[in-house]
């Protein structure tokens, strides 16, 4: 018999997903940066990604009416068309906001786009 988790485990699960995510790109730029490019954590980062993707995908299949990408995702904040700011230029979200910050004007102050571009 399969365990299917409720929505709220699902919920909690994605949380973890989402913070270990930030601290593994943290993590990876600063062994790269300090140790060089061969001890990168990418390969390790897939992995990571496959598994939260199959996890995302389930929840989907076993709540299809309460389902959101956000679960295990997160929601980014939308960047303001008008000004091109995406809305964080007080506290640099790190590489979280990373697409965001590819077209944002404030990249330079923050400094994001230039330290997570490599790991596009």
């Amino acid at each position: 018999m399969k365990y299917k988790p409720t929505l709220d485990e699902y919920r909690e699960i994605g949380a973890e997903f989402r913070r270990l995510n930030s601290r593994l790109v943290e993590l990876d730029v600063k062994v790269q940066n300090s140790c060089g490019k061969k001890y990168s954590l990418r390969e390790s980062m897939k992995r990571f990604n496959v598994v939260r993707s199959a996890l995302d995908d389930r929840v989907f299949e076993q709540y299809p009416d309460d389902a959101t990408p956000e679960i295990f995702y997160g929601v980014l904040e939308d960047i303001d068309i008008t000004t091109k700011k995406c809305g964080l230029i007080d506290e640099c979200a790190g590489p979280s906001h990373i697409d965001q910050c590819e077209n944002c004007d404030h990249r330079d102050e923050c400094n994001c786009y230039e330290r997570f571009k490599e790991m596009i």
